[in-house]
C-alpha cells in the first residue's frame, strides 16, 4: 500500500473511532455541527490536520 493511501487510512480509523467514542460520551442530541467541531479538534490536537 502506498504511503499516501497508509496515512488516509489512519486518518479514517481514528476519525470513525473518535466519532464514536465523542457520540458515545456527549449522547445524544447534539446539533451534527457540535459533533463536527470536537472532531475537528480532536483531529488538529493528534497532528492528523492541519
Amino acid at each position: 500500500m502506498p504511503a499516501k493511501m497508509a496515512e488516509i487510512d489512519e486518518i479514517t480509523r481514528f476519525a470513525i473511532a473518535e466519532s464514536i467514542y465523542i457520540h458515545r460520551d456527549l449522547d445524544l442530541g447534539l446539533l451534527e455541527s457540535v459533533y463536527e467541531a470536537i472532531l475537528c479538534k480532536s483531529l488538529l490536537h493528534r497532528g492528523l490536520i492541519g
